[in-house]
């Protein structure tokens, strides 16, 4: 119950800064409803750009369970659900331009979609403890976690519409998960448990997404053995654009075990269905566990300049988390504006030695090969920056994104081209070689230089690639 409290504490934290407002997202398509979906994708982001601009104003202690609660409600946040909201359509030249808003008024859609979910989660837990086989207590159990999921997600949405804090669950997703773990047998196989974890997922179509080990976006050989393992056993999409329903999860790292969580969720980000499992180490024997650079990560994060005044994203044609490719696989970069500006792209590598380097984004001398400019035409629409192979030496890559509505080539750190490599190294005049921690430093520090009047906003996105 401490943690439940320590939860309601930190939504009251941000109470002060929480208020009704209206929120919308804006999606261009060559159909109606290709501009429809992108819009109520803009949207979900929008959304989550906003809990992770107020929870990150939260000052908490790394390690502590306030900080554990803090990175789960921004992991939450990523996918929330749309109720109530207005979409209209509009031609826009060749295209339809579509806005969906999401309003103050739809509050009391999720106010008693809560309440209903929580009364659901109560008549399950009863059911449980009535059930007279562990097998059966489990799948209860699990239903469990989906109900605590979607209360939780519902609950966020309700508060950025400016409802009261109310009082949190009687149950925690720890709590129940601990209950499953004193029922479920642990699996000395990946197959064994993973087969386990598939039951009764019928749903056709299904994108499954690796699973992240906690807050690290990092994907591990386990994570990659994970999701080639478990598409044995549901009916997946060969792609996102093409999936019906994704699947994605995470796992915990226990005392000589493993703890598996998977959600499928549908396109209206809604949890459907929860499975977990357990694994022994004969299971996960020779395979990478634990992520190897989440100490970067929280510098990525820590500093992040996020906006809805200016704001800049990046994705994949994938996506933009959980993000694994095998080599050979091309990768389809996007960015996304939402007024005219100014960008470029920096990349920090973790493969074979650590740096970070600049992307040519043109042919053009000197700096201005790297920065980008995004017109009155394209703000608001995704713009393609090309497509990229897989190819060695494989490992994690995060790539940075930074904007301003001025021009950014007096901005752009200092490079030196690397003849071995061909690319252009972000170091000093004096020292060639800079860590990507220093060069992120180094960055945000030159693009605070700029003029009061400019705007400017950053964006990451977390890339592992490994051998087929």
């Amino acid at each position: 119950m401490k943690k439940c409290t320590l939860l309601l504490s930190l939504l009251l934290l941000c109470a002060t800064s929480l208020h009704a407002q209206t929120f919308s997202g804006q999606g261009f398509g060559p159909s109606r409803e290709e501009a429809k979906k992108e819009a109520l994708a803009d949207l979900s982001q929008n959304l989550h750009v906003e809990v992770v601009s107020e929870f990150s104003s939260v000052t908490t202690q790394t390690g502590t369970t306030a900080d554990t609660l803090k990175t789960k409600h921004l992991d939450v946040s990523s996918r929330l659900p749309l109720l109530g909201v207005e979409l209209s359509v509009d031609p826009a030249g060749a295209d339809f331009k579509a806005i969906a808003r999401l309003s103050d008024t739809t509050r009391p859609l999720y106010e008693k979609e809560r309440s209903t979910v929580h009364q659901a989660m109560n008549q399950t837990l009863s059911k449980t403890d009535k059930a007279p086989t562990n097998t059966e207590k489990t799948a209860l159990l699990q239903e469990a976690l989906t109900q605590i999921d979607r209360f939780e997600r519902l609950s966020l949405v309700a508060r950025l519409l400016g409802m009261p804090p109310q009082p949190p669950l009687d149950v925690t997703d720890a709590e129940v998960k601990a209950r499953i773990r004193q029922l479920e047998k642990k699996a000395d196989t990946l197959d064994a448990g993973l087969k386990l974890m598939a039951r009764g997922i019928s749903k056709k179509g299904i994108y499954i997404f690796p699973p992240t080990a906690g807050a690290s976006r990092e994907i591990t050989q386990f994570a990659s053995a994970v999701k080639d393992h478990l598409s044995i056993y549901v009916n997946t999409s060969p792609s996102l654009s093409s999936a019906a329903y994704i699947m994605t999860g995470e796992y915990t790292l226990l005392d000589n075990a493993i703890e598996l969580t998977y959600r499928l969720i549908d396109q209206q980000q809604n949890t459907l269905q929860t499975s977990m499992s357990l694994f022994l180490p004969s299971a996960y024997k020779g395979y990478q566990i634990k992520p190897a650079t989440l100490d970067f990560e929280k510098l990525i994060a820590s500093g992040m300049v996020i906006s809805n005044d200016f704001s800049i994203d990046i994705k994949t044609a994938n996506g933009r988390s959980d993000l694994l490719y095998k080599g050979g696989d091309t990768i389809t970069l996007l960015i996304k504006m939402n007024q005219p500006g100014y960008f470029y792209l920096m990349s920090h590598t973790f493969k074979d030695d650590a740096y970070t380097y600049l992307v040519e984004l043109s042919n053009s001398p000197g700096n201005r090969r790297f920065v980008s400019y995004v017109g009155p035409d394209e703000a608001g629409k995704w713009v393609e920056l090309g497509e990229f192979e897989a190819v060695p030496p494989y490992g994690v890559e995060t790539l940075q994104v930074f904007a301003a509505t001025e021009d950014l080539e007096d901005r752009v750190p200092y490079t030196f081209r690397d003849p071995t490599t061909e690319l252009y190294k972000v170091g000093t005049p004096l020292k060639e070689k800079t860590r990507p921690a220093e060069a992120v430093v180094t960055t945000r520090g030159l693009m605070l230089k700029k003029k009061k009047t400019a705007l400017h906003a950053e964006a990451s996105l977390t890339v592992t690639t490994m051998t087929k």
